[in-house]
């Protein structure tokens, strides 16, 4: 009782001031019998025994325009204590999810951007997009291996799923320092809204189902072109006077996102394309309705979605 009457606080902390009772975390939508201020715990263990009780509250109005707010339960803990490499075998699903993100983005980008929780989504939504061969292999080709760790029986349940493909040899953020002690870096007040978003990526990602915001990407970058595709980092600007894609600064540029085009045979592999990309911009988050859905338009790097100038535009960047 200790620890829920603790959630209850944090719950009117948060300008929530409503009664709440533990509910179900399970599911996407509200189940019958719940009630809008029931707060959805994360993980298998009992909330009364949590070391740092915690609530975020996550509204897909900005995402969906649907009036509704899920409040989310977790033990900040879990997410802030030092661990070891070996010990990410241990750490539940959403966890995984959050130092993930913590180590990949980082925790001064993911309090500041205004973007931010968009940029995370779209960090998950990749693990997401190996998942699904449609995506990851879309001609189909017939032997190509997907990513270690990624080929799962189809009925595996999506929380399992996620974390045997959350390979740390392939999101190599989740085995370093920021992801594993990750109050080592930054201050308290950045690393608990950091968490915080996190946490709301996950659950938009893993309960609420929200749509591909990456385009079918199943890589990432900070900033565009470098080791990872053989080009300069400005490669990807569209206009070198006023670029709209900034590559040369991995931390304040944007997030790249680059997905599956065509099969080179000869290379035994996808040549890929830029799929989508999310700015960095300072500033609190958009609480608009359909905010969100009108900025992923406006950034869209499907021609379907631009006008002509743009689509020549978009022929010169892909790689």
């Amino acid at each position: 009782m200790a620890g829920v009457l603790v959630l209850a606080a944090l719950i009117a902390f948060v300008g929530v001031r409503q009664l709440m009772d533990p509910g179900p975390a399970t599911v996407p939508d509200r189940p019958a019998g719940t009630r809008p201020w029931d707060v959805h715990p994360l993980g298998d263990g009992d909330p009364t025994t949590w070391s740092h009780p915690s609530v975020v509250g996550v509204d897909r109005a900005p995402w969906t325009r649907e009036a509704h707010i899920d409040l989310v339960g977790f033990d900040r803990t879990i997410v802030m204590q030092r661990i070891h490499r070996r010990d990410l075998a241990d750490q539940p699903p959403w966890a995984i999810a959050v130092r993930l993100l913590l180590g990949e983005i980082g925790t001064g980008r993911l309090a500041r951007n205004r973007w931010s929780v968009v940029e995370a989504v779209g960090v998950l939504q990749t693990v997401v997009n190996r998942l699904d061969a449609a995506v990851w292999n879309p001609e189909g080709i017939e032997g190509l291996g997907g990513w270690p760790g990624c080929d799962v029986p189809a009925d595996t349940p999506f929380e399992e799923a996620f974390v045997s493909c959350a390979d740390p040899e392939q999101y190599l953020g989740l085995a370093r320092p920021r992801s594993l002690n990750p109050s080592e870096y930054g201050d308290d007040g950045s690393l608990h809204i950091a968490i915080d978003r996190a946490v709301m990526a996950w659950w938009l990602v893993a309960h609420a189902r929200i749509p591909d915001v990456t385009g079918g990407g199943t890589m990432y970058v900070h900033r565009c072109g470098g080791a990872a595709y053989g080009h300069t980092t400005p490669h990807c600007d569209r206009d070198p006077t006023t670029p709209d894609l900034p590559g040369a600064n991995s931390h304040l540029g944007p997030i790249a996102f680059k997905a599956p085009d065509v099969f080179l045979k000869r290379r035994g592999l996808y040549r890929m394309r830029l799929s989508g990309a999310v700015d960095y911009e300072p500033g609190p988050l958009p609480m608009a309705p359909g905010v969100v859905a009108s900025y992923l338009y406006s950034r869209s790097t499907d021609p379907r979605d631009r006008d002509p100038e743009t689509r020549r535009d978009l022929r010169t960047l892909e790689v």
